[in-house]
């Protein structure tokens, strides 16, 4: 009994169930099936039947990519994501062989971050130098950001584990005990 190979859009969606299936992040997911879609859209323009691209395809799509004016790293991101269907649809027995075996994925150049010198981090820390509550946590969150590397996301996820005051010290006014009081907005 022969296997018959799934048309693209046919193995995008047999991907997009196992993707699910998986509990892969909704994002992550997204950005499989929106590079699947490019590459769709690419074979469709340049005639290609609606067939598992093979390496030459890939190649054409990538320089094709290149041509559009798109970074390596868009680029990168794309292939990678069309890899892991290709790898997929191997694992499955879809295909005998990924066609990505024979492409390579351009590589995107390492770039070094730029650093604050320590006259802007003096300037930044010292910016917050007035005597308001704002200043103050808004100076205690840069200082973080500077010794840390901490994300703005992970510093706003931040929450203190304290629920009620240290022993041997009193409720603050604001807060007589019953809930953590919020931050108030600048």
């Amino acid at each position: 009994m022969a296997f018959e190979t799934p048309t693209l859009s046919e193995a995008k969606e047999l991907f997009r169930v196992y993707c699910i299936a998986k509990r892969l992040p909704l994002r992550t997911v997204e950005t499989y099936l929106f590079s699947i879609e490019r590459l769709e859209m690419f074979l469709s323009q340049h005639d290609r039947m609606p067939k598992i691209p093979d390496h030459h395809e890939l190649r054409q799509f990538i320089g094709y990519m290149l041509g559009c004016g798109l970074s390596r790293q868009t680029i990168r991101a794309r292939m990678r994501s069309i890899r892991v269907l290709l790898s997929f649809l191997e694992r499955e027995g879809a295909v005998e062989e990924s066609p990505m075996r024979w492409v390579e994925i351009p590589r995107v150049p390492e770039s070094i971050p730029t650093v604050l010198t320590d006259d802007q981090m003096a300037a930044l820390i010292n910016a917050f130098d007035r005597p308001s509550r704002c200043s103050k946590r808004n100076r205690a969150m840069v200082m973080t950001f500077l010794d840390t590397g901490v994300r703005l996301s992970e510093l706003i996820g931040l929450r203190s584990l304290r629920r009620t005051p240290p022993a041997g010290l009193r409720p603050s006014p604001q807060w007589h005990g019953r809930r953590q009081p919020t931050l108030q907005s600048c």
